[in-house]
């Protein structure tokens, strides 16, 4: 007696084993190159705006004959060079994105159901970023032939991106991709998704401007200079945190006595010549009576007498303005919290004076870049 022990096939098996049309086969590979493309691009845009950089060509063209030609000449330093130019954030994140396309890229070949869907949401991306790229361009430049003419390769790559978006829906629902994507896996795309418009707004206007000030605090960079700055390491916190305390004597006049300005306040001797001469500077001559007699100061001096007075001037309006929002703050809130007719439209209202700033300062600063 013969038993038959072949197993009908399931669905997934079927699903696993589907050969692809040759159509859909042709548009994989495809897509596949083309993503793989787009990642080998960025990576060569990137490396050709490192080996084209003004900064760094003028450290690899140094030559001996300049440090003969002037001995207090130091060579400029090439990691200085390759800082200030490009900084740290976005050498890795280039090289993050174009391996993430190269690997996207390689997976969508192997008709992975979770790169179909990771594609998905880089090329919604990447139809989104053309979109705007190509509506700021004329508000940027204004409307004029040359900004029209510049937005129209963004309207144009929004047509492609979008044809890659329609063809992965389809062939996600006919099963071109294999595989199942896990739970778990559709809320991490999820949460990245919603996540790539803030990290973008957090890196151009927070972290990139933080550790180009950060960089720049440790060279002798000067604002808008085209040289390569030296490394000075903490010597520019050293002069702005060096304070001394030294006590001095009021000035005074034929008879004895302190010199008042027209105020009234007393005029104050200067600290020894030689810190003069060493750059300090006194910020303030504090007369506390607990310190100091009535004919004796103590003359509070810095490298940096003006930002010792500005670091005051903000502590002064940090507690002032924190105490009064707190307060104020704190008023509002039961007062909105409570019951009464209009409620929701004054909540709505309120929001009005939180965004009003933003939009202020957005304008100063063009109108400061524009001078």
């Amino acid at each position: 007696m013969n038993h038959n022990n072949t197993q009908p096939k399931t669905s997934s098996d079927d699903t696993t084993h589907r050969r692809l049309s040759g159509k859909d086969r042709l548009v994989l590979e495809v897509l596949s190159i083309v993503t793989i493309l787009i990642g080998v691009v960025v990576l060569l845009y990137f490396f050709n705006s490192v080996r084209t950089d003004s900064k760094i060509n003028e450290v690899l063209d140094w030559s001996a004959e300049q440090t003969e030609e002037d001995p207090n000449a130091e060579r400029p330093s090439l990691l200085l060079a390759f800082l200030d130019s490009f900084g740290i954030i976005v050498p890795i994140l280039i090289l993050f994105l174009g391996g993430l396309f190269i690997r996207l890229g390689w997976w969508l070949r192997q008709r992975n159901v979770n790169a179909a869907r990771w594609a998905q949401i880089t090329y919604a991306w990447l139809a989104i970023a053309s979109g705007m790229l190509a509506i700021l361009q004329p508000v940027i430049d204004g409307v004029n032939t040359d900004s029209l003419l510049a937005a129209v390769p963004f309207v144009l790559l929004v047509i492609p991106f979008r044809l890659v978006l329609l063809w992965l829906d389809r062939a996600l629902d006919n099963d071109v991709f294999l595989g199942e994507e896990p739970f778990a896996a559709r809320d991490t795309r999820t949460a990245w998704s919603l996540l790539v418009p803030t990290m973008a707004v957090l890196i151009i206007v927070a972290a990139r401007p933080l550790e180009q000030s950060f960089i720049n605090s440790l060279t002798d960079k000067r604002f808008a200079s085209q040289t390569v700055p030296n490394f000075v390491g903490l010597g520019n916190y050293e002069k702005l945190m060096t304070v001394r305390f030294d006590v001095v004597e009021c000035r005074r006049d034929d008879n004895g006595e302190c010199r008042r300005r027209d105020d009234g306040s007393i005029r104050w001797e200067l600290i020894d010549r030689s810190l003069l001469e060493d750059g300090y500077r006194t910020a303030w001559n504090l007369n506390w009576p607990i310190i100091t007699d009535s004919e004796h100061a103590l003359a509070v001096s810095g490298l940096d007498a003006e930002w010792l007075k500005s670091v005051w001037t903000t502590l002064q309006f940090v507690a002032a303005s924190v105490s009064l929002e707190l307060l104020i703050g704190l008023f509002i809130a039961l007062t909105v919290n409570s019951n009464f007719r209009g409620r929701g439209y004054m909540r709505a209202v309120m929001l009005v004076p939180w965004a009003i700033p933003t939009v202020i300062s957005a304008r100063l600063w063009e109108l400061m870049l524009k001078d």
